[in-house]
């Protein structure tokens, strides 16, 4: 999944799956393979299942920005925004939460609550756009992962 090889990573999560259907971790991959599709109804199924599976699994937050994440895709800003926020009340150092954060807080025209959550970001983790183009796994939709690092620049993640 993480190298964008998102049908292969699919395959296999499935086979998981179906090895082991109470596997919680095999769920949240699940979830995160339906968010780079942009699929919000895909990703929510399959984190709920997970939170079912384990509901108190230190994983979980990572389902949860894989939902937000899914939203920023399918443009629904406000509720990626409205995620993330969760997230950060138990989950403040994940540099992903602060990144969605920013991206969708500046596609909703909030620049300087944008900037501040760079801020955090940069704090966490050195990032840039050339370090995301390279490490993070795109959207398969090109144009949608355009629009969030387009974001992100706007909100003040260096490019280099």
């Amino acid at each position: 999944m993480w190298s964008g090889r998102l049908d292969d990573a699919e395959r296999h999560v499935k086979r998981s799956i179906a090895l082991n259907p109470s596997l919680a971790l095999a769920a949240m991959y699940m979830s995160s393979l339906r968010c780079w599709r942009c699929d919000v109804d895909g990703t929510d199924t399959w984190a709920r299942q997970a939170q079912e599976l384990s509901p108190v699994d230190p994983m979980l937050p990572f389902a949860a920005v894989s939902r937000a994440m899914a939203r920023f895709g399918a443009g629904r800003y406000d509720e990626a925004l409205e995620i993330v926020d969760e997230v950060i009340e138990v989950a403040p150092e994940l540099p992903s939460v602060w990144r969605i954060r920013a991206a969708s807080l500046e596609m909703l025209g909030r620049h300087e609550e944008a900037a501040d959550s760079v801020s955090r970001l940069l704090a966490l983790q050195p990032f840039t756009l050339d370090w995301a183009r390279t490490n993070l796994t795109p959207f398969v939709d090109t144009d949608r992962w355009d629009i969030y690092l387009s974001a992100l620049g706007r909100a003040g993640v260096p490019e280099a």
